[in-house]
Protein backbone atom coordinates (compact mmCIF):
# COMPACT_ATOMS: atom_id res chain seq x y z
CA UNK A 1 0.00 0.00 0.00
CA UNK A 2 1.47 3.36 -0.99
CA UNK A 3 1.74 6.43 1.19
CA UNK A 4 -1.15 8.15 -0.62
CA UNK A 5 -3.38 5.09 -0.22
CA UNK A 6 -2.62 4.85 3.50
CA UNK A 7 -3.35 8.54 3.99
CA UNK A 8 -6.59 8.27 1.97
CA UNK A 9 -7.71 5.32 4.10
CA UNK A 10 -7.01 7.32 7.27
CA UNK A 11 -8.88 10.35 5.93
CA UNK A 12 -11.82 8.10 5.06
CA UNK A 13 -11.86 6.68 8.59
CA UNK A 14 -11.74 10.18 10.08
CA UNK A 15 -14.59 11.25 7.78
CA UNK A 16 -16.76 8.33 8.88
CA UNK A 17 -16.03 9.08 12.55
CA UNK A 18 -16.86 12.78 12.15
CA UNK A 19 -20.12 11.99 10.38
CA UNK A 20 -21.12 9.68 13.22
CA UNK A 21 -20.20 12.31 15.82
CA UNK A 22 -22.25 14.96 14.01
CA UNK A 23 -25.30 12.69 13.84
CA UNK A 24 -24.92 11.84 17.54
CA UNK A 25 -24.59 15.54 18.41
CA UNK A 26 -27.68 16.48 16.41
CA UNK A 27 -29.73 13.78 18.14
CA UNK A 28 -28.50 14.88 21.54
CA UNK A 29 -29.16 18.56 20.89
CA UNK A 30 -32.66 17.84 19.59
CA UNK A 31 -33.49 15.79 22.69
CA UNK A 32 -31.88 18.33 25.02
CA UNK A 33 -33.72 21.27 23.48
CA UNK A 34 -37.00 19.33 23.67
CA UNK A 35 -36.37 18.93 27.41
CA UNK A 36 -35.45 22.62 27.73
CA UNK A 37 -38.61 23.65 25.87
CA UNK A 38 -40.81 21.45 28.04
CA UNK A 39 -39.09 22.81 31.16
CA UNK A 40 -39.83 26.33 29.92
CA UNK A 41 -43.48 25.48 29.33
CA UNK A 42 -43.95 23.89 32.74
CA UNK A 43 -41.73 25.97 35.05
CA UNK A 44 -40.67 29.12 33.18
CA UNK A 45 -37.53 30.80 31.95
CA UNK A 46 -35.35 30.16 35.00
CA UNK A 47 -35.93 26.39 34.89
CA UNK A 48 -35.29 26.32 31.14
CA UNK A 49 -32.07 28.30 31.50
CA UNK A 50 -30.86 26.08 34.34
CA UNK A 51 -31.66 22.97 32.26
CA UNK A 52 -29.88 24.40 29.22
CA UNK A 53 -26.74 25.27 31.18
CA UNK A 54 -26.45 22.08 33.24
CA UNK A 55 -26.68 19.79 30.20
CA UNK A 56 -26.95 16.12 31.27
CA UNK A 57 -27.64 16.87 34.92
CA UNK A 58 -30.68 18.97 34.04
CA UNK A 59 -31.89 16.16 31.80
CA UNK A 60 -31.57 13.68 34.67
CA UNK A 61 -33.55 16.00 36.95
CA UNK A 62 -36.40 16.32 34.49
CA UNK A 63 -36.39 12.60 33.70
CA UNK A 64 -36.79 11.70 37.37
CA UNK A 65 -39.42 14.37 37.89
CA UNK A 66 -41.44 13.45 34.81
CA UNK A 67 -41.36 9.74 35.60
CA UNK A 68 -42.86 10.67 38.98
CA UNK A 69 -45.47 12.98 37.40
CA UNK A 70 -46.42 10.41 34.77
CA UNK A 71 -45.11 12.34 31.73
CA UNK A 72 -43.59 9.12 30.43
CA UNK A 73 -42.79 10.23 26.87
CA UNK A 74 -40.85 13.31 27.91
CA UNK A 75 -39.22 11.34 30.72
CA UNK A 76 -37.85 8.90 28.16
CA UNK A 77 -36.63 11.79 25.99
CA UNK A 78 -34.89 13.36 28.99
CA UNK A 79 -33.39 9.99 29.98
CA UNK A 80 -32.07 9.49 26.45
CA UNK A 81 -30.60 12.99 26.38
CA UNK A 82 -28.87 12.41 29.71
CA UNK A 83 -27.50 9.05 28.57
CA UNK A 84 -26.14 10.56 25.33
CA UNK A 85 -24.56 13.44 27.24
CA UNK A 86 -22.83 11.19 29.76
CA UNK A 87 -21.77 8.73 27.06
CA UNK A 88 -20.17 11.61 25.20
CA UNK A 89 -18.29 12.74 28.30
CA UNK A 90 -17.16 9.22 29.20
CA UNK A 91 -15.97 8.33 25.70
CA UNK A 92 -13.91 11.49 25.22
CA UNK A 93 -10.66 10.13 26.76
CA UNK A 94 -10.86 6.99 24.60
CA UNK A 95 -11.46 9.01 21.44
CA UNK A 96 -8.66 11.44 22.29
CA UNK A 97 -6.25 8.53 22.77
CA UNK A 98 -7.33 7.00 19.45
CA UNK A 99 -7.00 10.34 17.62
CA UNK A 100 -3.56 10.95 19.11
CA UNK A 101 -2.36 7.49 18.06
CA UNK A 102 -3.75 7.99 14.55
CA UNK A 103 -2.01 11.37 14.30
CA UNK A 104 1.29 9.94 15.50
CA UNK A 105 0.96 7.09 13.01
CA UNK A 106 0.33 9.60 10.21
CA UNK A 107 3.33 11.71 11.22
CA UNK A 108 5.59 8.63 11.45
CA UNK A 109 4.40 7.53 8.02
CA UNK A 110 5.15 11.01 6.66
CA UNK A 111 8.65 11.05 8.15
CA UNK A 112 9.33 7.57 6.74
CA UNK A 113 8.18 8.83 3.33
CA UNK A 114 10.42 11.90 3.59
CA UNK A 115 13.38 9.76 4.68
CA UNK A 116 12.80 7.50 1.68
CA UNK A 117 12.81 10.48 -0.68
CA UNK A 118 15.87 12.01 0.98
CA UNK A 119 17.91 8.81 0.67
CA UNK A 120 17.20 8.67 -3.06
CA UNK A 121 18.36 12.25 -3.69
CA UNK A 122 21.97 13.05 -4.56
CA UNK A 123 23.63 15.84 -2.57
CA UNK A 124 24.85 19.14 -4.05
CA UNK A 125 28.08 17.62 -5.38
CA UNK A 126 26.20 14.84 -7.15
CA UNK A 127 27.41 12.13 -4.76
CA UNK A 128 25.03 9.39 -3.70
CA UNK A 129 24.33 9.91 0.03
CA UNK A 130 21.99 6.97 0.47
CA UNK A 131 24.61 4.92 2.36
CA UNK A 132 24.76 7.28 5.39
CA UNK A 133 21.06 8.19 5.56
CA UNK A 134 21.46 11.60 3.98
CA UNK A 135 24.26 12.87 6.24
CA UNK A 136 27.68 13.99 5.06
CA UNK A 137 30.69 13.30 7.26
Amino acid sequence: MTYQQRQAARRNLIGIMLTGFKAFAILYLAAHFAVVWRAFESEGLLAATATLVTLGFGDVYWAVRWFGEDYRNMAWVASSAAAMCFASWLSRPYFNRWALNLTLEMVKDLTDEIDGVMTQMPDESGEDVSKDNGRKS
